[in-house]
């Protein structure tokens, strides 16, 4: 063990001894002619964990400098806690783990009492605060956290230090608490993995607060930031944490504008807060929620209040259809209806929502016009056709509504295959109906 501890030593001293050279000397024939040699330097192989330990266990029983023995105690603790973090989990190692936290938070804790003259206590706070959470003890782990960021409130520890106390407290039903820390970890930076995280998380301490205006301003701030994945949210190629983190923000930002009246909540918020590309996302997910709530027609008036403000998006078109199929699945068939003859007229050819729309929305779009265009001709012929005593006026207009479909089919696919039986079957109903002209 001496042998390692005379190792380590240099390492301890880096900086601290300089070699001296002698001045070279004019050179001579010899060192013209001389070869240079070439020496193969030997691997340096590091002693296993444990002997390190030992070596510097050996060297805090000699007489040494404090610096050195400040730092020899350091680093012993940094690998038991490094050893104990590998044990955990282990069944053959036993209790080994925790002896090891043990060892390592003692180890933190006496070079933590000492005057402060070196540097580092924020490290050690935060390593202690570690070793204590892995210990199983999260209390004496808040408790680390706490003095490092009461005290080192520049310390590069402070935005994890911050998400920890957050997540502690948020665990305990302090959520005035969590948010405040939360807070201060969203507000220590954005380079950090550790700032959208506390975003996420300090929308939820204001959720559980019932400040939901405020929980959407967070929420809103990540998926701003998150913008790019949203884009891919549909694609195999979003990361799987990705997917959950997104899948879990719009979910809550969905249940906040439950609160606050609905579709017709996140209408008032964009129009005070701006627009996103985004939008569209959140009306959908609103819309999903409702659906699994059984509240088919909400969820229903969730993607279509989307489609009515932004007709020409390019996911207008399937939130519509989406709203149809869920009407016509759910027994809902007045509302089918209806939402088949919004599409048609919205969608109408050479309308202003037709013509802004994309090339690629279009072609989607095409087939199933082409399919509800037929279905409303035919709902309002087989009116016409029905038995009972109806209205005269009433008969008159579901014949009037049936040949305004028919003809709306033919002059949008002229020359189409099906277009053929549907010029038959207007031609009919004209018959039935003695319109000879």
């Amino acid at each position: 063990m001496r042998a390692v501890a005379l190792i380590l030593l240099p390492l301890l001293l880096q900086g601290c001894v300089s070699w001296l050279q002698r001045e070279p000397g004019p050179p001579t024939l010899a060192s013209l002619q001389a070869r240079p040699r070439t020496v193969q330097a030997e691997p340096v192989v590091a002693p296993p964990p444990g002997q390190v330990m030992a070596g510097y266990q050996v060297l805090l029983q000699q007489p040494a400098p404090p610096e050195l023995t400040w730092e020899a105690t350091r680093r012993l603790a940094d690998l038991q806690l490094e050893q104990g973090e590998e044990r955990l989990g282990d069944a053959s190692a036993g209790n080994a783990s925790a002896q090891d936290f043990a060892s390592a938070i003692a180890l933190y804790r006496r070079l933590l009492e000492r005057d402060g003259a070196f540097a580092g206590r924020d490290r050690l706070l935060y390593q202690l605060a570690r070793a204590e959470a892995l210990a199983g003890r999260p209390a004496r782990s808040q408790q680390a956290l706490d003095q490092l960021v009461r005290e080192h409130p520049n310390s590069p520890y402070l935005q994890e230090a911050q998400f920890r106390r957050g997540e502690w407290l948020f665990a305990q039903a302090d959520y005035a608490g969590a948010e405040h820390a939360y807070a201060a970890a969203v507000a220590a930076g954005e380079a950090s993995p550790f700032h959208q995280r506390s975003l996420f998380k300090l929308g939820w301490a204001l959720f559980k607060q019932q400040h939901f205006e405020a929980a959407l301003d967070a929420f809103t701030r990540l998926l701003d930031r998150r913008a790019d994945a949203l884009e891919r949210f549909d694609s195999d190629a979003l990361a799987r944490g990705e997917r959950e983190l997104l899948q879990d923000t719009l979910r809550v930002v969905s249940l906040s504008f439950i609160q606050l009246g609905g579709a017709a909540g996140i209408d008032h918020y964009f129009r005070q807060n701006g627009g996103r590309g985004w939008l569209h996302r959140v009306y959908r997910s609103l819309g999903d929620l409702y659906l699994k709530q059984q509240r088919i027609l909400d969820a229903a008036g969730a993607y279509l209040a989307f489609v009515r403000q932004h007709p020409s998006h390019p996911q207008a078109p399937g939130l519509q259809l989406l709203a149809i199929d869920n009407f016509t699945k759910h027994g809902f068939p007045s509302q089918a209806l209806a939402a088949k003859q919004e599409l048609a007229e919205r969608y109408r050819l050479n309308g202003p929502a037709w013509r802004e729309l994309d090339p690629s929305s279009r072609a989607e779009l095409t087939p199933h016009l082409r399919r509800h265009l037929r279905d409303l001709a035919a709902h309002y012929h087989a009116l016409v056709q029905q038995k009972g005593r109806v209205s005269k006026a009433q008969r008159d207009a579901w014949f009037e509504l049936a040949v305004a479909w028919y003809r709306h089919y033919l002059a949008r696919f002229p020359g189409e295959a099906e277009s053929g039986a549907v010029n038959f079957l207007l031609a009919e109903l004209l018959f039935e109906r003695g319109a000879f002209n």
